[in-house]
């Protein structure tokens, strides 16, 4: 009797054994299994060239701001400043395109700025602030 009573307290300590390792180890892999998310930041080359935008306040999609180059190109700023947000704001950029990005204005190119500098500012005759 003591040697099955021995057999047993033996099966009994490897199956607990042999779980607590199994959770261990899935718990360990799962987390390396994933990507660590870092936030890069970006810079923009010192050759990089300006682009002159105009502001814009679409109404619709719940309402956003756009810019629009000189030749045309629409760009859809995804860190543009309070301070900017002011229809007919005529800006420099310079900054990134954002490919194979989608939206949910469905408008333009995203685009993240790196910098930005104020040539004038517009007046927004139909909004007192937008933000």
């Amino acid at each position: 009797m003591v040697v099955s009573d021995r057999l047993s307290l033996h099966s009994t300590i490897m199956k607990i054994l042999v779980v607590t390792f199994f959770c261990f180890f899935s718990f360990a892999c799962s987390s390396q299994a994933q990507p660590k998310k870092t936030i890069e930041k970006e810079t923009v080359q010192a050759n990089a060239s300006w682009i002159s935008v105009k502001v814009i306040f679409l109404e619709f999609e719940g309402g956003f701001y756009g810019l629009v180059t000189n030749e045309g190109e629409k760009l859809l700023p995804m860190n543009l400043g309070p301070e900017y947000k002011v229809a007919n704001t005529k800006l420099k950029i310079q900054g990134k395109k954002i490919e194979g990005m989608m939206t949910i204005q469905q408008w333009g190119t995203p685009f993240k700025i790196a910098q930005i500098e104020l040539v004038s500012k517009g007046e927004n005759k139909n909004k007192a602030s937008h933000k």
